[in-house]
Parts: C-alpha cells; sequence; structure tokens
C-alpha cells in the first residue's frame, strides 16, 4: 500500500524515527495505530461505565471494599 501522507506527516514520522525509538516509517505508523486502538478501548469501556452507573449497577465504595477483604484476606493482612 503507498499512501501519500503529505510532508508534514512525513516530518513528524521522521522525528519519531530521529529518537531511536523506531526503525522504519511502519513503525512509527503501527505504534500510532495501535495507541489510536487502545485510546478506542479507553473510550469504550469508560463509556461502558457510565452506562452501568446510570443503571445503578455498581457498587459505592465502601461495600466493594467490605468484599473485597472477605474475598482476599491477604488485604486484612492475614
Amino acid at each position: 500500500m503507498n499512501v501519500d501522507l503529505g510532508s508534514d506527516l512525513e516530518q513528524r514520522i521522521q522525528e519519531r524515527m530521529a529518537t531511536g525509538k523506531y526503525s522504519s516509517a511502519e513503525d512509527v505508523i503501527r505504534k500510532a495505530l495501535d495507541s489510536l486502538a487502545n485510546r478506542d478501548q479507553l473510550i469504550a469501556d469508560i463509556e461502558a461505565s457510565l452506562e452501568d452507573e446510570q443503571r445503578g449497577d455498581v457498587l459505592p465504595l465502601k461495600e466493594l471494599d467490605r468484599r473485597m477483604r472477605e474475598e482476599l484476606p491477604f488485604l486484612n493482612g492475614t
């Protein structure tokens, strides 16, 4: 696949490569796409959490703490 990135994007890719963290333009673009996918997943997770909260499908922090201490005794120092 050949893509014309334009001089601005090419410059930005070259700057990233100059840091030594990337060995090729493909590495820079792969990392950028991975970061975008991670960002999209984070947004989806936040949206799902907000929907859970709106439905009331959440535990108060004190209740969560109590349950965790019951299920995970090492949290109590034992």
